[in-house]
């Protein structure tokens, strides 16, 4: 688990760091700018785990929902990164909005999903 736990980290900051950079050009950034991609997968192992929020979590239920966090912490720094592009004050809101999207899916994932047979 602790390896692909790196994998997934290691493959959100190469997918996302292209999109922060982007976004230096558009704004100012500060460090949740940095960090919140990488927020889901280690909630996730802290809901499982320490707070015990959900359903049993298989390896199925690792496998499966740390994948699409990961796959939406790579798609949210591109969504603002658009965002920002358009240039909008409107839009600047909702990518200020959008920085907690790993969170509020991570919670979601975990409160909604089953536990999965292995």
């Amino acid at each position: 688990m602790i390896v692909l736990l790196i994998f997934a980290l290691l493959v959100i900051a190469g997918a996302s760091l292209p999109a922060t950079r982007s976004i230096k050009k558009h704004k100012t950034l500060n460090q949740w700018d940095y960090i919140y991609p990488y927020t889901g997968i280690p909630l996730w192992f802290a809901l499982t785990t320490i707070i015990k929020i959900g359903q049993t979590a298989s390896l199925s239920n690792f496998v499966i929902e740390n994948f699409w966090i990961t796959v939406i912490s790579i798609v949210t720094p591109w969504l603002i990164f658009l965002l920002y592009k358009a240039r909008n004050k409107k839009t600047e809101i909702i990518a200020k909005g959008l920085t907690l999207l790993p969170i509020v899916f991570t919670v979601a994932l975990r409160l909604l999903i089953k536990s999965l047979p292995e």
